[in-house]
């Protein structure tokens, strides 16, 4: 299935992911007794949790009041220009991805090759929801090597995605409130790393810790043929989303993928098509 956004917006990025420019400054504005008693317990679970969640976003923007008075991280003006034209691609995003997988709210973006514009459909993705869809969403750069949500979003210095892995003491100081009032990033600036030391383990506490705050949690991955943290990414979300590269990835190379995926029972959520290739003018598709 599609996810629901096709195109080849893939080198809307362009230049930003190669330096930082200055961040932009503007504002946005009649029971018996026990049922009772437990449904008493239910309602006090139900504070607590909304509690809860109240809290860690608090704490979030609290920790983070001179990032918010300043400048928040904020993507460029072209690629929010952008991101809205492609609104009727993005629109259907939630409703594929609720038809996919239900009850799913955590997803993890992967490719079979590198620079299929994972990045660009994971940002997407995430902004559709948080923007277009109103929803709380979490987008965590989870590219270990090659990250670039720090540069996208003009974050200059953050906790890493990894080092609240090791350590998720860190975490209210790694997530980074954004310039979108419902959209959340957790970049991963560090150094390139190879031998991750992080397990799956340290993984599934990092979802469990921030997985009744959002409403959906968005990670940005490496190509799935050319990591090994891939799989157990896989095994602890709920869905896997596959970006793949019109007229460049085989079938047979997203089927070998997708097989990989269900043979340690995960979900396939979706593919996105990208730099999808107009043969027959766009005004003709439009009217089709």
């Amino acid at each position: 299935m599609s996810i629901g956004f096709s195109g080849s917006y893939s080198d809307m990025f362009g230049n930003d992911t190669q330096k930082f420019s200055p961040p932009i400054k503007e504002s946005m504005d009649q029971t018996n007794g026990g049922v009772e008693k437990d449904l008493n317990l239910e309602q006090g679970n139900d504070l607590h949790e909304q509690k809860d969640q109240l809290n860690l976003v608090t704490k979030i923007k609290n920790h983070h009041q001179e990032l918010l008075a300043d400048n928040l991280p904020r993507l460029s003006q072209r690629i929010e220009k952008i991101l809205s034209s492609n609104y009727r691609y993005f629109a259907p995003a939630e409703g594929n991805l609720k038809s996919a997988v239900p009850d799913g709210k955590v997803f993890y973006v992967t490719s079979c090759f590198a620079k299929e514009g994972k990045s660009t459909a994971a940002v997407s993705l995430a902004y559709s929801l948080a923007v277009f869809s109103n929803r709380k969403v979490l987008l965590v750069d989870a590219h270990f090597t090659d990250p670039v949500l720090h540069l996208l979003f003009h974050v200059q210095s953050s906790v890493s995605f990894r080092d609240i892995l090791l350590d998720n003491s860190n975490l209210i100081q790694g997530i980074l409130p954004t310039f979108y009032e419902n959209l959340f990033i957790l970049p991963n600036i560090s150094e390139k790393h190879y031998d991750l030391g992080i397990t799956i383990e340290s993984l599934k506490r990092f979802i469990k810790k921030v997985y009744s705050e959002f409403d959906y949690i968005i990670f940005d991955g490496r190509s799935f043929f050319a990591a090994s943290e891939t799989v157990f990414f896989s095994s602890a979300v709920d869905g896997v989303i596959f970006v793949v590269e019109c007229e460049r990835t085989k079938w047979e190379i997203l089927q070998s993928a997708v097989e990989k995926v269900i043979n340690i029972k995960a979900k396939v959520a979706g593919v996105v098509l990208n730099k999808r290739k107009f043969y027959i003018p766009p005004a003709v598709y439009k009217i089709l």
